[in-house]
């Protein structure tokens, strides 16, 4: 009686730790994943000498490809 108590709560144990084990995998591709868009964002980071449309226009303070702009 005892034994097969024990034998079924070892194999919930065990099928605990799987499940435990198969969440800290997801995890950590999660984390993964965000190092990898985190580092990404680095390299493509704020650039203070891109050209910004002026601040009197509708428009202003917005990113602009610097084409058409009158000096």
């Amino acid at each position: 009686m005892y034994e097969a108590a024990f034998h079924r709560l070892a194999e919930e144990i065990r099928a605990d730790i799987e499940h435990a084990r198969r969440l800290l995998r997801r995890h950590v591709a999660f984390v993964r994943e965000i190092r990898s868009a985190r580092q990404f964002l680095l390299e493509w980071r704020y650039d203070p000498d891109q050209p910004r449309v002026p601040a009197g226009s509708p428009d202003g303070g917005q990113w602009t490809s610097g084409e058409g702009t009158q000096p």
